[in-house]
């Protein structure tokens, strides 16, 4: 390539220069201080936690910063706390915990807007926050469907639990078994896990993108949630239907007797193997959307002119192996690799990425220096909910 032609573009690769060694020096104080505090300085630990992984993301050899308050994480997890309290009493007060649920359910497209907010809003590159101009009306609209289907089904589940009685003498008159109607409780959730929950995510990037700004010019998105869908039915579905036919084969073969070892063995055998799959199904889906959604990722100016674009090439195959690596190592270590995994897997995750031309991020640093002082100011009260997808 010609000097005038290099000219044209200055590349940025992303670089991550944390070690697993200081991150488990975190990591263990961490965990020490949130279980002696009852969980209190979990909120605390959050930070800590950002800061290191943020402060060791290097790219055009600065790195970026993490700014949350510790204090208004907490107002958040005790709202968590609250809703998970609400679902939890589902059993015990059906009642209440269902009006109780209703009434806060209409509260959490405002949450998940707000909670996208904090996360972009405190964090800063060069001296220069982020910012998130989403607001929650728009959130609303996008995530309006979505309510809608849960609505239809959350009948199902609840009515049973308010109204027992009156429940099975419906259920008694209709014209199939009760063991079909269980099968179609469960399978409704289930192809809603790997059809809905794709779409929303696809649908929720979309947003949380496209209404990021730096300074002058934002980020920039073609991610589709069909895009999304494919990826998680390929990868779910390549990697589910070969175990479930292997499970299948070795379960028919199996002695039918509920006290015999070869049973215990076969259970053990379904729940370990289960397990493992589900973990590995994910973190591909995880791997191919990090591909996917970089690269589908741009910055523009508000005129829309791109002025840079992202490209990813992590290898699906490699990223399998370094997490195969990781399980073996945290099995050997119980659970103590666990720091060291997560930096090599954030590593290999963000120096996968490049930026096409970095000439950009002077002009935008140089040009809001003095404007971005009090930008994400705002953002000390909102919520982190850690909802943000």
């Amino acid at each position: 390539m010609s000097d005038s032609a290099t000219s044209l573009h200055k590349p940025a690769p992303i670089a991550f220069t944390g070690s697993g060694s200081a991150y488990f020096r975190i990591w263990i104080v961490n965990l020490v201080l949130t279980y002696l505090t009852l969980g209190i300085y979990s909120a605390w630990a959050k930070v800590r936690r950002e800061k290191f992984f943020h402060q060791h993301t290097v790219i055009a050899g600065h790195s970026f910063d993490y700014h949350g308050d510790p204090k208004a994480i907490m107002k958040g997890r005790g709202i968590v706390f609250g809703l998970f309290a609400l679902y939890s009493m589902l059993k015990v007060i059906p009642f209440v915990a269902v009006v109780g649920i209703l009434l806060l359910a209409p509260l959490l497209p405002w949450l998940m807007q707000r909670s996208v907010r904090f996360r972009i809003a405190n964090s800063s590159y060069r001296g220069v926050r982020f910012n998130f101009r989403g607001t929650a009306p728009q959130a609303y609209r996008l995530l309006a469907p979505f309510g809608v289907a849960a609505l239809l089904y959350l009948p199902l589940v609840w009515l049973p639990e308010l109204f027992p009685q009156a429940s099975d003498a419906v259920l008694n008159r209709l014209p199939i078994s009760a063991e079909v109607l269980q099968v179609i409780i469960f399978v409704v959730p289930l192809v809603a896990a790997v059809s809905f929950f794709p779409i929303l995510l696809g649908v929720w990037r979309r947003f949380t993108v496209n209404h990021a700004h730096f300074g002058s010019v934002n980020a920039h998105t073609e991610v589709t949630a069909k895009g999304y869908l494919w990826i998680y039915l390929g990868t779910i579905g390549s990697a589910l239907v070969p175990v479930l036919i292997a499970l299948g084969l070795v379960g028919w073969s199996t002695p039918r007797d509920s006290n015999s070892m070869a049973t215990f063995a076969y259970l053990i055998f379904v729940g370990t193997a289960g397990y493992i799959i589900v973990q590995l199904a994910y973190n591909l889906v995880t791997a191919r959307l990090h591909n996917y959604c970089w690269n589908k990722t741009a910055v523009r100016t508000t005129s829309g002119r791109t002025l840079a674009r992202f490209t990813s090439n992590l290898s699906v195959a490699r990223y399998a192996g370094l997490l195969v690596k990781n399980w073996l190592l945290m099995l050997l270590t119980l659970g103590l690799y666990w720091p060291f995994a997560k930096v090599a897997l954030t590593k290999a995750r963000l120096e996968s990425i490049l930026l096409s031309d970095e000439r950009f991020i002077e002009f935008v640093v140089g040009d809001q220096a003095a404007k971005m002082s009090s930008l994400g100011e705002e953002a000390a009260d909102a919520l982190d909910l850690e909802f943000a997808l």
